[in-house]
């Protein structure tokens, strides 16, 4: 006669005290992997966010002697800023001049970059003749270092005076006759160092975007364009119509992180003009600022509230940015 016991089929039997233990074993690994494991980015956060940020904050508002002691300065570092930012005060390269090219990367990351990447990953998604080409040309800047892109930029926009041949030495055969220009190049002018690093954000500028715009494009329903065409929709009306309609979440997110990014840009500029002449070509921006008198060691009570300035105004300038696109667009699901 079977027993109930073994009438029981054996995964629903109760565990035994061995199987509670062993189950209790397995769970406390299990849980002391997860804890460890979120050790490292709690830790992170808290180093390098929480402890970062309130220290700015506390530094902004002391001054350093010279014996190396601290002294309570109230607001003065914050009035220092404030001279600066409504052009009432300028020193080296810290000026007005830094405000003012932040500014001008943001238009031109919004109104020249995002529109050529928009048209070149729309070109690439629809696979015109000279898609493979533009493929490739496109995605060079994005595989090499920024530190290779600028020394060529920088043989290409140079003088006579150093290269022998550079863009200026073409130019001279379709009547260019700036002598200054063709001699020294374009990144030692304080008229024309910052056209150079607008031309070189440009080239370098509208590569970063288009694999994120192409590969939303690629998931876009296709027979939603197939019906377009039947209707006789051209190329340009199924694009402002139908794609940009249904990317745009996507191309709020990506205008936000490209224009909210201009005030932490600074590594072209500095290795293409370089520290020395930063003050007189007027290339300064404010992630070069911070970082050149933060390395330097001095005056970190200004750095500081200087940082706490910008992060405020320009938080709020990017939220105001953010919640403006938005309304020109809702979200479309497919």
């Amino acid at each position: 006669m079977q027993t109930i016991r073994e009438s029981i089929p054996a995964g629903d039997r109760p565990a035994g005290t061995g199987n509670k233990k062993k189950n209790k074993k397995l769970l406390l690994k299990r849980n002391l992997f997860v804890y460890l494991s979120l050790l490292w980015p709690l830790l992170h956060f808290a180093v390098f966010f929480i402890y970062v940020n309130f220290g700015t904050v506390y530094a902004s508002f002391f001054t350093e002697r010279l014996d190396g002691t601290l002294y309570f300065d109230h607001f003065d570092s914050y009035k220092e800023v404030f001279l600066y930012l409504f052009n009432r005060k300028s020193s080296g390269m810290m000026s007005f001049r830094v405000f003012t090219n932040v500014l001008s990367l943001m238009a031109l990351a919004f109104f020249v970059n995002l529109p050529i990447t928009l048209a070149f990953s729309y070109m690439i998604y629809k696979k015109v003749w000279t898609s493979s080409g533009l493929r490739i040309l496109l995605y060079i800047p994005s595989v090499l270092s920024v530190v290779i892109l600028c020394l060529f930029f920088k043989i290409l926009f140079s003088g006579t005076g150093s290269y022998n041949t550079n863009i200026f030495t073409v130019l001279t055969h379709f009547g260019f006759s700036n002598e200054f220009i063709i001699k020294e190049g374009m990144l030692t002018s304080a008229e024309t160092a910052w056209w150079a690093i607008m031309i070189f954000s440009v080239w370098a500028g509208i590569t970063g975007n288009i694999i994120y715009f192409n590969s939303t494009m690629s998931r876009l329903p296709a027979e939603v364009l197939e019906s377009a065409e039947l209707d006789g929709a051209s190329e340009t009306r199924q694009f402002f119509s139908i794609i940009l309609p249904m990317i745009w979440s996507t191309v709020v997110t990506m205008s936000v992180t490209t224009v909210g990014g201009c005030f932490s840009w600074f590594m072209p500029a500095q290795i293409m003009i370089g520290e020395d002449m930063a003050a007189t070509t007027g290339a300064g921006t404010i992630g070069w600022v911070i970082v050149s008198r933060s390395t330097a060691g001095n005056r970190f009570g200004f750095t500081s509230a200087f940082g706490v300035v910008v992060a405020i105004l320009g938080g709020a300038l990017i939220l105001g940015f953010k919640t403006l696109l938005e309304k020109f667009g809702g979200d479309i699901e497919y």
